[in-house]
């Protein structure tokens, strides 16, 4: 919960996968050339090192978005990703 906007998106591991299988479902849909994943591990280590320096609450929506969690194990939706990315181009 952001104490400086009063916001939580509440989020779970299996609804980050259902996100990545309709994200890369859309875009082999389109056609499109690649994807790119802002984070693709969660940067819990760098939040706490820079909180103190009084970085803005805004930069925490992206602290548990990872692939990876913040010790590195893979989450279901990366399990999807490299689904995808073994999958025959054209």
């Amino acid at each position: 919960m952001s104490k400086q906007y009063g916001v939580q998106i509440p989020g779970d591991e299996r609804g980050q996968a259902e996100y990545v299988r309709f994200l890369l479902e859309q875009c082999n849909r389109l056609n499109t050339r690649f994807v790119v994943w802002f984070f693709v591990r969660d940067y819990d280590d760098f939040w706490t090192r820079v909180k103190p320096s009084g970085v803005d609450e805004l930069f925490m929506i992206w602290k548990d978005t990872g692939l990876l969690d913040e010790r590195g194990n893979e989450r279901e939706a990366m399990k999807v990703w490299d689904r995808w990315l073994g999958l025959p181009r054209e």
